[in-house]
């Protein structure tokens, strides 16, 4: 009669196999076992072509244990800002702005109280209200206030 043993701790690996790795994934665990072997930052940086800050965030993200802390997080922010205009009131201040094309936000901001819209208020670049459906750069916010003002747009040259 013949008698086997499994090795201590391969029922770990069973229940809990390795995840995939990707191949950025592989290269933070070669660059993070490099440091580890040869403490010397520098030639890991260079190797892999990533700045101290970056190998440094990697260290102190990475559990030997856990192999899924080679992967990247999320970049979303955690807190969203809650919208200040609601769709209706943002659609009734675009059809008062093209009503109005020369009248500035104070005006329009009156204008949409008088008329007993709630929430059209007057607080620094808050009433900038997109008239085109185009995504607005600060640039564009500005040569767009600007013509609805009336005041002329200089060209920087």
């Amino acid at each position: 009669m013949s008698f086997f043993s499994i090795a201590k701790g391969f029922h770990k690996l069973t229940s809990h196999p390795p995840p995939d790795l990707t191949q950025k994934e592989q290269d933070r665990l070669r660059a993070i076992t490099i440091y580890e072997k040869t403490k010397d930052v520098s030639l890991v940086c260079r190797t892999y072509g990533i700045s101290r800050a970056t190998l440094y965030r990697w260290l102190r993200r990475y559990d030997p244990n856990d192999l899924n802390t080679l992967r990247n997080k999320s970049r979303r922010p955690r807190h969203l800002r809650k919208p200040m205009w609601t769709y209706d009131l943002i659609q009734k201040g675009k059809g008062a702005a093209r009503q109005y094309p020369r009248w500035g936000k104070e005006k329009l901001c009156v204008l949409l109280q008088e008329r007993g819209i709630g929430g059209a208020e007057h607080k620094g670049k808050g009433m900038y209200i997109r008239v085109d459906d185009k995504p607005m750069t600060k640039q564009l916010a500005y040569e767009h206030m600007n013509r609805l003002i009336g005041i002329p747009i200089l060209k920087k040259k």
